[in-house]
């Protein structure tokens, strides 16, 4: 999806879109495995989107 957004000026690249996706299994993992509250769920889902943006800004300006 990263690579055909057309809002997108800079692509990342696909490492970049690698490790992101790793780290959010991660996350995604630690939440789930012990059987997550739904606070715990919104929690994650905020915090996942908060660590994709971050990564993939600081990703994209590494290539400006």
């Amino acid at each position: 999806m990263l690579l055909t957004a057309p809002e997108i000026k800079l692509q990342p690249d696909k490492f970049s879109i690698d490790m992101m996706l790793a780290a959010m299994s991660g996350a995604m993992r630690s939440v789930l495995e012990p059987g997550g509250s739904p606070a715990m769920m919104r929690k994650l889902r905020e915090q996942l989107v908060l660590l994709c943006q971050s990564h993939m800004a600081a990703a994209i300006a590494q290539h400006v």
